[in-house]
């Protein structure tokens, strides 16, 4: 089998696109298919670049560095018709919209490519995502008319469509009836990401966090959509009936965070920990943490969502204060009791302090119920049956290693 990869976006700098594209990757070379990778990259500086001891033998990468988006693919089609060598392709992925457009293009300049099929890997609702960014603007309002018709232009020219939660597909599924649409949720590689109790140890005497103090993370950046601002307002609230607890916020925006937390909670100061560390020892943070916030408004693209961290805080053993917009998950977090679920309405603070109290009784059942359930269902490795299923219309009739 044969399969072609085009990802017009950078991974170096996405850590959440590299891990999903780098599972499929690994997966497919390990079942001893072969698979070129067509990808954009930034930069030739080795601190960033995707490792070569990532790729097994039978993965062939090309890259273009081209910025301007129209010369990158462009580049990437010829890569593509170089990299073919008269072999034919079986399948064509890509994860972004750019990828999707020159699949067309691609399969009339292959002749061996004209039958393979294309899967489209849909992460998030790009439009929405824009005009949210962008909203009040004529330019927003431009760009979401645009990338609506170019998402809808590849959905239907996808043979099978990919999306990351069992509402995103409910979504999909009323815009796209006649589409085969797969669930892939965002995850984590449990040989990376995992709780480690010497790590808690040791991160806790690095930041000078004694045993008896409740740690509240989060786990993010400083955009809007995250909810940062709200998110402390709540630990405030949490912190004036808790005073022994402490927030431990880990993000690459420490200087804008810092800057907010003086101009609106100076008060704080001394008990919200900043934190910017390099993605592969982020378990480490979240080890040495109790509890973890993850809030989102009731917009669409959250109510679609599937945020990795998400999958990071239960993999470590955080339960999870979450808001009732988060994909499958917050339904999850209640039926599971993996959390609290609250609406930002309410009057919080008896709210959260009431779970508190009840995480602090039964610390040991919280913990291991989350660390659990992401090791079931929320692990790269649990996700591979799902891609054999994915790609199942040829695979099924060959062997493992065709």
């Amino acid at each position: 089998m044969r399969f072609l990869y085009l990802v017009t976006n950078c991974m170096e700098g996405n850590i959440v696109l590299q891990a999903r594209v780098l599972f499929q990757l690994k997966h497919l070379a390990r079942k001893g298919h072969e698979v070129v990778l067509v990808a954009y990259k930034e930069t030739d500086n080795p601190d960033v670049r995707i490792k070569a001891q990532e790729f097994r033998e039978n993965i062939k990468v090309h890259y273009t560095h081209r910025k301007n988006l129209l010369i990158r693919l462009i580049s990437m089609v010829a890569l593509s018709v170089k990299a073919s060598r008269g072999a034919k392709y079986e399948w064509i992925y890509s994860p972004n919209i750019w990828g999707g457009l020159i699949v067309p293009f691609i399969k009339r300049m292959i002749l061996c490519a004209r039958e393979a099929r294309f899967v489209f890997d849909i992460r998030g609702l790009v439009a929405e995502e824009s005009l949210y960014k962008r909203s009040g603007s004529l330019n927003g309002y431009l760009r979401y008319a645009v990338l609506s018709y170019l998402m809808s232009w590849v959905c239907m020219r996808a043979d099978k469509l990919v999306c990351v939660s069992e509402k995103f597909k409910t979504y999909l599924n009323k815009k796209y009836p006649d589409s085969e649409i797969h669930v892939i949720p965002s995850a984590v590689d449990s040989e990376v990401v995992h709780f480690d109790p010497s790590s808690r140890t040791e991160v806790k005497i690095a930041l000078g966090i004694d045993d008896s103090r409740i740690v509240f993370v989060y786990s993010g950046s400083s955009s809007k959509w995250q909810m940062l601002r709200s998110t402390i307002e709540l630990f405030k609230a949490v912190h004036a009936r808790i005073p022994n607890c402490l927030m431990l916020i880990l993000s690459r925006d420490v200087s804008i965070i810092k800057r907010l937390i003086q101009q609106a909670f100076k008060e704080l100061s001394e008990v919200i920990l900043i934190k910017s560390v390099p993605h592969a020892e982020i378990y480490k943070y979240l080890s040495a943490g109790d509890l973890a916030f993850l809030l989102r408004e009731p917009h669409i693209i959250n109510q679609v969502s599937s945020p990795v961290k998400f999958a990071e805080y239960l993999i470590c053993g955080l339960p999870v204060i979450t808001t009732n917009h988060v994909g499958d998950y917050s339904k999850l977090v209640t039926d599971e009791e993996l959390g609290i679920v609250i609406d930002l309405k309410d009057n919080l603070t008896d709210i959260v302090f009431r779970f508190v109290q009840c995480y602090k009784q039964h610390k040991r059942q919280f913990n291991e119920r989350c660390m659990h359930l992401a090791e079931a269902s929320l692990t790269w490795q649990t996700q591979q049956k799902k891609l054999d299923v994915l790609f199942s219309d040829y695979t099924s009739h060959e062997g493992e290693n065709t």
